[in-house]
């Protein structure tokens, strides 16, 4: 029995996710039933040990900086990668900002359109 390569892994855990059949899996990949068996068994044994990774991990106070990527995946490099969900949000606040700063009539500005002196 050879050994399943990390490509083959990921397609069978995904198709596992999709509500495939083993067999069925066993047969789209060209495997046999115990190494997607095996392959099912690891995965789930590894996210259930209570280890949380990046993904799962919920901000209770999200901001952009906690929704951006900062670490690479080997975690030695330090970088800030914008993600979807922090340029929204970037977005919205710049948005909320502009609106805030429209309405506010700042005494110390003279506007002649608005002082009649």
């Amino acid at each position: 029995m050879s050994r399943i390569n990390r490509t083959q892994k990921y397609a069978a855990l995904w198709l596992y996710s999709q509500g495939w059949t083993v067999t069925k899996i066993a047969s789209e990949l060209e495997l046999t039933d115990n190494q997607i068996k095996n392959a099912v068994k690891n995965s789930q044994r590894t996210t259930d040990d209570g280890i949380k990774t990046k993904s799962s991990v919920v901000s209770k106070n999200p901001n952009s900086k906690n929704l951006m990527i900062t670490e690479t995946q080997s975690g030695k490099k330090h970088v800030a990668i914008m993600t979807k969900a922090a340029s929204e949000m970037n977005d919205e606040n710049s948005k909320k900002d502009k609106q805030n700063t429209k309405n506010k009539s700042l005494p110390y500005i003279y506007n002649p359109l608005t002082n009649n002196e």
